[in-house]
């Protein structure tokens, strides 16, 4: 890696605490919108080795910036990508359509990098952004954490574990599972009736 990729990674993770004009918003809107992730249980499990991202997510805030040959090669067998943290250190990966329902970035180098930043289920928050290497032309993503502590932590209804979701009845599905769908949402927002 090079001075220019790592001050490249430095400046994306810096800008999301920066304040810009109208204008300068706009153009870095049109060129990398990044998007937020509450991390799973299965995104941090070392035998998983991925991260799983909406395929809705993939299509509004990446197919933008990716060349129709590009979109092909990666739902066909998958890309090879650089993700790097907010040090500028890089962690080559795979970035691949999962099934026909999800996009993941794959390898055992993505539970090295949870890892390497600590990262945990629930209370972590990881910020994606992708861009394209000026110099390379290779797709590249930039990936930094936040840790939101609630008052208390709610595991997604989805990981628990497959005995206690058998359990589960039609008179449990209403307000408290409600809430807890809620807090579950991968948009970024915490709502708490």
């Amino acid at each position: 890696m090079n001075s220019q990729e790592e001050e490249a990674a430095l400046v994306l993770c810096s800008m999301k605490n920066s304040k810009v004009d109208y204008q300068t918003a706009l153009q870095l809107e049109e060129t990398s919108t990044p998007f937020v992730k509450r991390l799973t249980r299965s995104d941090t499990k070392k035998t998983q080795g991925r991260l799983l991202f909406k395929y809705n997510h993939v299509v509004k805030f990446l197919h933008p910036l990716l060349r129709p040959s590009e979109v092909d090669k990666i739902k066909k067998r998958g890309m090879i990508v650089c993700v790097y943290d907010c040090y500028g250190r890089m962690y080559e990966m795979v970035f691949t359509l999962w099934g026909s329902k999800a996009y993941v970035i794959t390898t055992r180098n993505w539970f090295e990098f949870c890892v390497d930043h600590g990262l945990k289920r629930v209370l972590d928050w990881v910020t994606i952004w992708m861009f394209r290497h000026n110099v390379t032309g290779r797709i590249c993503f930039v990936i930094t954490s936040e840790r939101r502590f609630l008052e208390k932590a709610v595991e997604p209804v989805f990981d628990l574990p497959l005995a206690a979701r058998k359990k589960r009845t039609k008179s449990c599905s209403s307000g408290r599972n409600l809430k807890r769908r809620r807090l579950n949402d991968d948009d970024g927002v915490i709502r708490v009736n």
